[in-house]
Parts: structure tokens; sequence; C-alpha cells
């Protein structure tokens, strides 16, 4: 934990830290759950399949990483029929708008903890 605040410390500090180091950092993403959010460009729901293909990375991988994302309320899916099969997952990510909106909530509940935490080394 002490070796990732480190290197934040120093994105930071050089300037480099963008917004999705902060969303990362804040919901303790890693880079595969960074870009299977970037590679949802519109409103249209995904299957994992058409995931897969985008981003180069495995079902399991994938899927593993889908139910991170919906785990932080940041992605979320709809079950629909297929024409098929019976039933395909499609998977949702919100708005950047909303996802910097629960970031600032969780950044305010961790800067109060750690506030909470100092008080109580005097």
């Amino acid at each position: 934990m002490l070796e990732e605040l480190s290197k934040i410390s120093t994105k930071i500090n050089s300037g480099e830290f963008n917004c999705f180091d902060l969303v990362s950092c804040v919901f303790n993403l890693n880079e595969t759950d960074i870009l299977i959010l970037q590679s949802f460009d519109s409103n249209n729901g995904k299957t994992i399949k058409q995931i897969t293909q985008k981003i180069s990375k495995d079902r399991s991988t994938v899927h593993r990483s889908l139910e991170k994302l919906i785990s932080c309320n940041i992605c979320y899916k709809e079950r629909k029929s297929g024409n098929i099969r019976g039933f395909v997952d499609y998977y949702y990510r919100i708005s950047d708008k909303d996802i910097f909106k629960k970031a600032e909530i969780n950044l305010d509940k961790c800067y109060y903890s750690i506030k909470k935490m100092l008080a109580g080394l005097e």
C-alpha cells in the first residue's frame, strides 16, 4: 500500500496525475479495469465478447474486471433476451460526471477517516 501511495505522490508532484489516475486510485482499479472503462464509447451496452475483442484480454479477465466495476457502482449490467440464445448480458458505464461524483464522495470519506485517525494520535 505504501508503495502505491509513493507512486501516486510522485505523479502528483510531477504534474502527471490525470483523471484516470484519480479514478484508479479512489476505486482501486488496475490497468485492465481502466481499459474496460475506456472501451465504452457511447451509451450502447457492450457484451463481454465485444469488450474482449476491443481490449484484447481473455473472457475471464474481462468478467472479473466488470464484476469489480459493478461492485464499485461504476458499471451496471442488463440482461436482455437474445435472438439466437436465451439471454445476453449487456454492460454499461455510468457517465464521467457520476464517476467523479462517486470519487469525490469516496475521497471525502477517506479524508474524514484520516483526520479522525490523526486526532486519535494526539
